[in-house]
């Protein structure tokens, strides 16, 4: 007795030792794993019908690698909560299945003696009674429920359509004697207003003409004082507007030896995320005496896609900004993705009034590029212990740069002598026959995921030959 007790707790920790030992480098924990470990604390406690709730499901998946550890705990959870018949039916389902197991000697001797005593055949036949009575039941309550509803749409469809034609006819009616008395009405107004329109008509001729060879008398006297006055004004202004011109100027050409009143940029260096559009506050400043625009160019390679911006829009020269008032625009900048993280850059920006242009101002931008640093590498596990016609490849792809690393894909090529099992890693799927390559993935700064990937072994005469696999990673 004491080999039997010792023979099923080395069985049973050998079992479950599987579950509770996951390596925790990898990227992924396996959904059934974590649905198998709840039912199994929850037997361990003695919830048995929570136990039954969580491996329940698992039965729905017939190739699953828990499937002989689900029907044996399913079994005793159904065991324990006084279902000897579920339970027995279990047993003898897990007998026929592995014939072979391990485990066969951790069965309690209640539990097994339940399962001989129960007449398979006779309990499959009334299970499948039970659900096609209740398929059954089902399917004639919803066709119930279904006439019902049909007769109920239909007398509301007659209703409705009754109701709307009674009143489309009673408003037909109202609208018919509506408009004839306003037709009756409009009549009689048009011809008291014709009337009256020919007699004020002739009164207005009569007075209008007298009226207008008043005004032309006075009219042209009063265009030749304004002439006078006019010539006289501008003649001032010419000269009061030269005055400024000459002044604002003065004002300008002052201030470019102080470029930043001018044209103020960010002083500090920015770090800027490549690929992704960027933009950095400027202020234009008009310290000149009368309002001025300013012509605004920017020295960078073309795919940076530089621009001026104001309001969401490219502009190349800003409105008319008042004596001593500013203006706040934005530089939009995108720096090419094969900038190397950390990589220094200069963008000169340039400012000429348009009055005093002789003298442009120009502010740089110092800039810094933030971009993704990645690195995949690959360790291959020649043979599995137990299978030696298998072997694995652990990929870690790390990011370390200080950028996210977005729509990722690594592609992994390995020997012609294997092929990848199906199944293998979720996010990897096969190209060619020596050839994997992953779904997008987006690694954060300073991230690393790693994927363990499997592969049988073709021909097993060659067993003795390694499995080699090599990566690489792009962007799509």
């Amino acid at each position: 007795m004491k080999t039997k007790k010792i023979r099923k707790i080395v069985v049973l920790s050998a079992a479950l030792w599987c579950f509770s030992s996951a390596e925790p480098t990898l990227a992924y924990q396996s959904h059934e794993a974590q649905e198998f470990m709840a039912g199994f604390t929850a037997y361990k406690k003695g919830d048995y019908s929570l136990a039954i709730g969580k491996l329940s499901p698992l039965l729905s998946q017939p190739d699953s690698q828990l499937r002989e550890l689900t029907l044996l705990f399913l079994a005793r959870s159904y065991f324990k909560d006084g279902k000897s018949d579920e339970s027995a039916f279990l047993i003898r389902t897990w007998e026929e299945e592995f014939p072979h197991s391990t485990l066969k000697a951790s069965i309690e001797q209640d539990v097994a003696k339940n399962a001989q005593k129960l007449d398979v055949t006779a309990y499959r036949n009334i299970k499948l009674k039970r659900e096609q009575e209740r398929i059954a039941r089902e399917q004639a309550e919803a066709a119930r429920l279904a006439a019902i509803k049909a007769e109920e749409e239909r007398k509301a469809r007659e209703k409705a359509e009754a109701e709307r034609i009674a009143r489309e006819k009673a408003e037909a009616e109202r609208i018919a004697k509506l408009k004839a008395e306003e037709e009756r009405k409009a009549r009689e107004k048009a011809e008291a207003e014709r009337i009256a329109r020919e007699k004020a008509e002739a009164e207005r001729i009569a007075k209008l003409k007298a009226e207008e060879e008043r005004r032309a008398r006075e009219k042209a006297e009063a265009e030749r004082i304004a002439r006078e006055k006019a010539e006289a004004e501008r003649i001032a202004q010419e000269k009061a507007a030269a005055e400024r011109i000459a002044s604002h100027k003065a004002y300008i050409y002052t201030a470019v030896s102080t470029p930043a009143s001018l044209l103020a940029v960010p002083a500090d260096e920015q770090v800027v995320e490549v690929a992704k559009e960027t933009t950095f506050p400027i202020v234009v400043t008009n310290p000149g005496v009368v309002p001025d625009r300013f012509a605004l160019s920017l020295v960078a390679p073309s795919s940076w896609n530089g621009a001026f911006v104001q309001g969401g829009k490219h502009i190349t020269e800003t409105p008319e900004i008042p004596p001593g008032g500013s203006l706040k625009l934005s530089v939009a900048l995108t720096l090419p993705a094969n900038l190397v993280d950390g990589q220094n850059a200069v963008v000169p920006l340039r400012m000429v009034s348009k009055i005093a242009d002789e003298r442009p101002v120009i502010q740089e931008l110092h800039l810094t590029a933030s971009a993704p640093l990645v690195r995949a590498i690959v360790k291959s596990i020649d043979r599995d212990e137990n299978d030696p016609s298998r072997g694995h490849c652990l990929v870690s792809v790390l990011n370390v740069g200080s950028a996210a690393a977005e729509r990722l894909v690594v592609s992994l090529n390995h020997s012609k002598a294997y092929t990848a099992v199906q199944g293998t890693d979720a996010p990897f799927s096969k190209v060619s026959h020596t050839t994997l390559k992953s779904r997008p993935l987006k690694l954060q700064s300073g991230e690393m995921q790693e994927f363990l990937l499997d592969f049988q072994l073709k021909d097993e005469g060659r067993a003795k030959e390694g499995i080699a696999c090599q990566t690489a990673v792009s962007f799509e």
